[in-house]
């Protein structure tokens, strides 16, 4: 009996050590871009003079660059993440920037047609826990009836995240990503593709739940007085494909409901932007020299709302 339970003590404290071990050669070769992390290192940043922050999918975070909005007396930050939608956007901002991160002036919400297809924007709150400091992380655990604890644990620790077996080949590959430059700067980051592929908006799918999101979250950044301002990147594509969209309609009444400017660069502001294929890494995302134009554009139009 005696040795039985040393060969079990010896071999349970054997697996704990090559999980650690694992975990952090995982850590090291992490499958997710970097960026993902330098987003949540910013928001813990206690010395950070950040007052107005940009929010959004893989739209904003490739399209807008914050240093060259530089308007006089505000310090913009890019914290847009890929994939995600409004009930993300909701519980970042509830749980994590609200509670670590000094109140911004202003967030400009960058609102795609597609932000309540949960196909498309995949993105869970949880799924970032890995990120999550130590207090967020425990107290979202303890909230079992409000998180999904199964995807908090899984998420937290890189060898439970990445536990496939394409992960654990790309542990012996060369894990630099082409599609993204080495220019990342206050959360903006190039994104690079050699082609242009299409999603035609008649596709447009309307979750609910996302919707609710959507509401609940602006009706929280009213209620903590943030100035919001709507900003539809431009896509290469016919402004007709986005007139019929009903996801506009939405974005409309509740700028109009809340007064909140919208800056929609499919419609109302289109530019030569919307059809310079140059400017474009596929049909939603802009590359560095869109983004530069882009960016550029924004910051003209911002010094008539922000003063």
């Amino acid at each position: 009996m005696g040795k039985f339970i040393k060969r079990f003590l010896c071999l349970f404290i054997f697996i704990i050590i090559l999980g650690i071990v694992l975990n952090i050669v995982i850590k090291k070769k992490n499958i997710d871009p970097d960026y993902y992390g330098f987003q949540y290192q910013e928001i813990y940043n206690r010395q950070s003079s950040i007052n107005a922050i940009i929010i959004g999918s893989s739209h904003a975070t490739h399209g807008i660059r914050p240093e060259l909005l530089n308007i006089q007396g505000y310090s913009f930050y890019n914290f847009a993440l890929n994939g995600s939608n409004p009930e993300f956007h909701f519980n970042w901002y509830k749980e994590i920037f609200r509670k670590k991160h000094t109140k911004p002036e202003y967030i400009i919400y960058c609102v795609d047609w597609f932000i309540f297809d949960e196909k498309i924007l995949w993105r869970k709150y949880e799924q970032d826990s890995e990120y999550f400091s130590s207090d967020i992380f425990i107290n979202n655990l303890l909230r079992y009836m409000e998180f999904n604890t199964k995807l908090l644990i899984l998420n937290r620790f890189p060898v439970l995240k990445h536990k496939t077996i394409e992960d654990l080949i790309y542990l012996f590959k060369n894990n630099t990503n082409h599609l993204f430059k080495n220019d990342y700067n206050r959360g903006y980051i190039s994104y690079e593709k050699p082609y242009i592929h299409s999603l035609d908006p008649s596709t447009e799918s309307m979750v609910i739940n996302q919707i609710n999101y959507f509401k609940k979250f602006i009706d929280l950044l009213m209620h903590d007085k943030v100035k919001i301002i709507f900003v539809n990147i431009p896509e290469y594509g016919s402004i007709n494909d986005y007139k019929s969209l009903q996801s506009m309609v939405i974005f409309k009444e509740i700028a109009t409901k809340y007064n909140l400017p919208f800056l929609n660069y499919n419609i109302g502001i289109t530019s030569n932007i919307n059809n310079q294929r140059e400017y474009y890494s596929d049909w939603e995302h802009l590359n560095s020299i869109g983004s530069y134009e882009f960016s550029k554009m924004l910051r003209r139009d911002l010094l008539n709302i922000i003063r």
